[in-house]
């Protein structure tokens, strides 16, 4: 069974044929915020609008950083979401030889980044950012999906060559949510 929450990778970095600003704006407690109405290329999904790089603490560098995030400032105007943040710092896996690559990781997982590596180019500790996703009507037409995902599972192969569909919400708890209280790392301070 594929995860419902592949949509959202797929639909993020494959698929897309049209970006349109939304007329809807969404009133938060920071500020006013806009997005996109994203339709992919497969007819079977409905369209998404998408709110991307919406901040969700205050950048964690300089004193900030290695503390627990702390609540963003307050802006005016409508901020519109229509960018994804930076991504947080990473080692990049080297995918640009097939033959080395495939001795350590399985062919779905290389051709899957492949298609990421261009999106994790915009590096930075300033990476506090959430990407949002919703019906574009507001309403779901097909059931709602939920599932825990084990990180081991999260690029195999099996779930990188099914095709399936989803709508609403996805929940799926990372880290701390399946280590015991002592066991917690202080990197999980929000999860």
């Amino acid at each position: 069974m594929v995860p419902p929450w592949w949509l959202l990778v797929a639909f993020v970095f494959g698929g897309v044929s049209a970006a349109l600003t939304s007329s809807r704006v969404v009133r938060t407690k920071y500020g006013d915020v806009s997005g996109v109405i994203v339709t992919p290329d497969n007819r079977r999904l409905d369209a998404v609008e998408v709110f991307r790089g919406v901040p969700s603490a205050s950048p964690p560098v300089g004193s900030l950083r290695f503390m627990p995030p702390v609540t963003g400032s307050l802006w005016s105007g409508v901020k519109v979401a229509d960018r994804f943040g930076p991504v947080c710092p990473q080692r990049l896996p080297n995918v640009s030889n097939d033959t080395a690559a495939l001795k350590t990781m399985a062919r779905g997982r290389l051709q899957y980044l492949r298609r990421l590596l261009p999106h994790l180019q915009n590096q930075s500790e300033d990476c506090l950012y959430l990407n949002i996703y919703a019906p574009a009507q507001g309403k779901c037409v097909h059931p709602v999906r939920t599932r825990h995902i084990q990180l081991h599972k999260i690029l195999s192969s099996e779930y990188l060559n099914n095709d399936f569909q989803i709508c609403k919400w996805i929940k799926c708890f990372f880290g701390s949510s399946y280590l015991p209280p002592d066991k917690v790392s202080d990197g999980f301070y929000d999860l």
